[in-house]
């Protein structure tokens, strides 16, 4: 979770993508913060990506 976390930090930070970035975490305790790293919640990300 915190490596995932840090590389959407790092994104954001050098490529101005705040606001624009979504993490995917597969732990329990994140997930009212957090999407779950699933088929269906990828799907959703890459389908919002693309409008």
């Amino acid at each position: 979770m915190k490596e995932t976390l840090y590389a959407q930090q790092l994104f954001d930070t050098s490529y101005q993508t705040a606001g624009r970035s979504v993490a995917l975490i597969n732990n329990s305790k994140t997930t009212s913060r957090h999407l779950v790293a699933s088929d269906n919640n990828l799907a959703r990300v890459l389908k919002a990506v693309g409008e």
